[in-house]
């Protein structure tokens, strides 16, 4: 059952239905996010009740374990910590919405971890999301060559909007960073260093064996065939140009960073000298590479500190303002969800005002305080 089915001890017809489901949510998440509040945000929830209640009614009929128990405890417990600052928020529906949104995620956490899935569902799985993924790149490059100069019309066009607001936009537009559907450029970078791990390992293991499609050899014959890796080699470089049309620091850190972690498993296991002076050159060049392009684009180095968009300057403001919240709310914070409702208050200026921190720690002791 576990070879055709993506939720064991279940029919096959139920599990394939439950998974294409889930990952139709999950798409029109990452196709449509509008953060977390649009709408295709109760489809994900709806899915994520569905599988969950799925797999306690499996783990019901089998009898209760310790391990069920303890993967349930860690799902589902931090949830706990969230209800006071639901209770006790600045705003009772945007709280309402974050808690419905982690909720969903623990009842996805709680459902793979008590679910093995076969190798076909999860090379489907990893399929879909780079699917989606490249459609979210593609939105990107014709924002990139179109949809920028619309946008920079529509804001010339604006007569009510604040000032210092509408000229920090307008200098955003310029800058020529590309954002896709999402509110910014460090959020689409995210994406495409997430995805683009898959995209490498998918092309691995359609060059070389890989327990990915051990017991799949339909999907073998799929990945292994001439077009299939085109099109991974061609999804490659489009993720990485759009990193870059990104001109994201923090993304590009973050792939770097992956990248120095699988290098370094790897050369572990070889233990080869001469292996390790190339890797460490070429992640080096690769990192100076990125430095000074994204400095080129957005017109001043990371290190000079006072330039107006510097990312660790902004995000140092962003640190220090969820220290300032958590100081006037210190016992349940603001409510899930408030930081970004709370920011203008504690900024000089509106080219400061972000809705995240920038650090999950920290984000979740303002909206949630000493409780959460």
């Amino acid at each position: 059952m576990a070879a055709d089915s993506g939720i064991t001890g279940h029919s096959p017809e139920h599990s394939r239905l439950i998974l294409v489901i889930l990952l139709i949510a999950v798409s029109l998440n990452l196709l449509y996010p509008g953060e977390v509040f649009f709408q295709s945000r109760y489809l994900l929830v709806l899915v994520s009740l569905l599988a969950c209640a799925i797999v306690l009614y499996r783990e019901h009929k089998r009898g209760l374990s310790a391990v069920m128990l303890r993967h349930l405890a860690l799902a589902f417990l931090p949830l706990a910590g969230m209800v006071p600052s639901l209770l006790w928020t600045a705003n009772q529906d945007r709280s309402q919405e974050v808690f419905l949104l982690f909720f969903s995620y623990s009842c996805l956490l709680f459902s793979l971890w008590r679910c093995q899935m076969s190798s076909g569902a999860l090379f489907a799985s990893l399929s879909t999301l780079v699917v989606v993924a490249v459609a979210v790149e593609g939105q990107a490059l014709y924002q990139h060559f179109a949809g920028l100069d619309a946008l920079k019309t529509e804001l010339m066009r604006r007569t009510t909007m604040d000032a210092d607001f509408k000229s920090a936009l307008l200098a955003r537009v310029q800058s020529g960073r590309i954002f896709a559907n999402f509110s910014l450029p460090n959020t689409l970078a995210g994406l495409v260093t997430m995805i683009l791990p898959i995209q490498a390992g998918l092309l691995c293991a359609s060059f070389f064996p890989s327990r990915l499609l051990k017991t799949s050899p339909g999907w073998i014959t799929i990945l292994t065939s001439r077009w299939a890796r085109l099109a991974l080699i061609a999804g490659i470089m489009l993720s990485i140009w759009v990193l870059a049309l990104t001109q994201s620091f923090g993304g590009w850190v973050g792939l770097c960073c992956s990248l120095g972690t699988v290098l370094f498993v790897w050369l572990c296991r070889r233990g080869r000298r001469a292996d390790w002076i190339v890797s460490a050159g070429l992640l080096l060049i690769l990192a100076g590479a990125w430095l000074t392009w994204t400095s080129h684009k957005r017109g001043f180095r990371l290190w000079n500190l006072k330039a107006a968009e510097n990312p660790i300057t902004l995000r140092l403001i962003g640190y220090g303002t969820a220290l300032n919240i958590f100081r006037d709310f210190p016992v349940t914070g603001v409510g899930l969800g408030n930081y970004g409702t709370l920011n203008p208050r504690y900024q000089t200026s509106p080219r400061l005002v972000t809705q995240f921190a920038h650090n999950t720690p920290l984000q979740l002791l303002s909206e949630g305080g000493v409780v959460l």
